[in-house]
């Protein structure tokens, strides 16, 4: 992922526990660009006892419950802050399943990061190569200051490790160890709900 230039100011204005270190590729998945080399890259049992894996299987992952956040919905600051929160909810389910189908409806074509989101998410549903299951936390989210939306948010939060397949059918997997991701982005309203219209973030390894 990549901060984009309308949100710097934001970002540079709060100091998030997150750190800010290293910048998430736009065109990569949000782990790929980790600090630290918090990843590394391990051979997993063939699921035949010594012969060819079989193809990854979506992990059992429950999709984000809209009821989980109250008032996104509702043309408030609360519900575009709850509405922020499940949009980066779904992208993380999303890296987990490989269903990108709801975020396309939560966003607008001026977000560059929300479009690369997607495709990296149906990329990972054709390659057959969803991260493992893992854990999401919820860190702090902090106010922003919009540039041309309604509102704007930094959101912090930790991935748990996760490990994914280097390629599809491979029994080589990546690691990724817990990391601490700083997401900021606007959002508007419109007939349809809030929908984020602006998105950058930036990550690193949680100390150990």
């Amino acid at each position: 992922m990549t901060t984009t230039r309308r949100l710097l100011p934001s970002l540079a204005a709060l100091t998030l526990t997150a750190g800010l270190l290293a910048g998430c590729g736009g065109k990569e998945d949000p782990e790929t660009t980790n600090a630290g080399g918090s990843e590394s890259t391990t051979s997993a049992e063939a699921s035949d006892g010594g012969g060819a894996s079989k193809s990854p299987e979506r992990p059992d992952v429950p999709k984000p419950d809209p009821k989980d956040y109250p008032g996104m919905n509702e043309h408030t600051e609360k519900g575009a802050e709850q509405a922020f929160k499940y949009y980066w909810d779904l992208v993380m389910w999303g890296h987990q399943t490989g269903d990108a189908a709801d975020l396309k409806g939560r966003q607008t074509e001026n977000c560059e990061l929300c479009t690369s989101l997607v495709g990296d998410i149906e990329k990972i549903r054709r390659d057959q190569t969803p991260w493992s299951k893992t854990t999401f936390t919820d860190k702090q989210i902090e106010t922003a200051t919009p540039e041309g939306q309604e509102y704007a948010f930094v959101y912090s939060f930790v991935v748990g490790e996760h490990e994914k397949p280097v390629k599809r059918n491979s029994e080589k997997v990546r690691r990724s160890d817990p990391t601490v991701y700083a997401a900021a982005g606007g959002v508007v309203w419109g007939n349809e709900g809030w929908k984020v219209d602006d998105a950058g973030a930036h990550n690193e390894p949680v100390d150990q």
